[in-house]
């Protein structure tokens, strides 16, 4: 029984420091935001996603000004 135990103890042992080996460095943030913020400044974006997606927003038709603000003009 005393063996036992002190394996299992051993055991915990080990997990504990396998733990503090292998786990992050243990930073908090204030949200979610912050931490996806975070998360991207860390991430490299692959080269190949990043020319589709570059190709992707260039082909979106360009914010033109609201009718409102057309018609508001053409008053004057």
């Amino acid at each position: 029984m005393e063996r036992e135990s002190s394996q299992l103890r051993h055991r915990e042992q080990q997990e504990s420091v396998q733990l503090n080996h292998t786990g992050q460095a243990g930073r908090e943030f204030a949200s979610v935001d912050e931490m996806i913020r975070y998360d991207a400044t860390q991430t490299e974006v692959p080269t190949g996603i990043a020319e589709r997606l570059q190709d992707s927003i260039s082909r979106d038709p360009k914010l033109t000004r609201s009718i409102w603000r057309r018609l508001r003009f053409w008053k004057s």
